[in-house]
């Protein structure tokens, strides 16, 4: 019976993390990790956010965004989903 409910949870992470996350939108590490952090919070996942577990549900690839004021941070740009 747990192995149901795990399954259950994953799918609507899944299904969260998609309705999140936009194809061709760039996202700075930071701001992936903050919004995991209160996708996994809510969920009651027990998982310490990372900027790459959306490698497990997008296609990504290594960017660098620009903050202002000459400034420019690293970053995920979302070419696709899995």
């Amino acid at each position: 019976m747990t192995y149901l409910i795990i399954c259950h949870s994953m799918d609507n992470l899944k299904e969260i993390i998609y309705s999140t996350f936009s194809e061709g939108t760039r996202y700075t590490k930071f701001g992936i990790k903050s919004t995991l952090r209160s996708i996994y919070e809510d969920m009651k996942y027990v998982k310490t956010p990372k900027a790459t577990d959306l490698n497990e549900y997008f296609d990504m690839k290594k960017c660098a965004i620009s903050l202002g004021g000459g400034k420019r941070t690293t970053g995920f740009e979302i070419i696709k989903k899995k």
